[in-house]
C-alpha cells in the first residue's frame, strides 16, 4: 500500500512487516545493513524489513537472513512442504 510521496518522486510503501521507498531515478545511498550494506550510486529502492525476534536465523524460510530476504537466489532457499514458523517479505512491483 502506498502511504506517502514526496514532492521529489520518492514513494513510500507499507506491505505487512516491510517499508519499501522507490526512488524516480538511480539513488546514492549510505547503508549500514548487515546485508549488502556500504555505498552504493545505483539504487532504485530500498526496503527495511522486520523480522520477528522469536525467529531464529535456520527457522527462516531459505535457512538464513539472506535466503530468507531473497528467494531464489540462496542455494538454501527451496520448496517448503509446510508452513513455515516465519514469512518472508513482499514487495510492490
Amino acid at each position: 500500500m502506498l502511504i506517502h510521496e514526496m514532492r521529489s518522486g520518492e514513494k513510500v510503501f507499507l506491505r505487512d512487516d516491510t517499508i519499501i521507498v522507490r526512488f524516480p531515478g538511480p539513488r546514492r545511498v549510505v547503508s549500514t545493513a548487515r546485508i549488502n550494506g556500504g555505498h552504493r550510486e545505483d539504487l532504485q529502492a530500498v526496503f527495511n524489513h522486520h523480522i520477528p525476534a522469536d525467529c531464529k536465523a535456520g527457522e527462516l524460510p531459505g535457512g538464513s537472513a539472506e535466503g530468507y530476504l531473497f528467494p531464489g537466489l540462496s542455494p538454501a532457499a527451496g520448496k517448503r512442504t509446510r508452513q513455515p514458523p516465519c514469512s518472508g517479505p513482499s514487495f510492490p512491483a
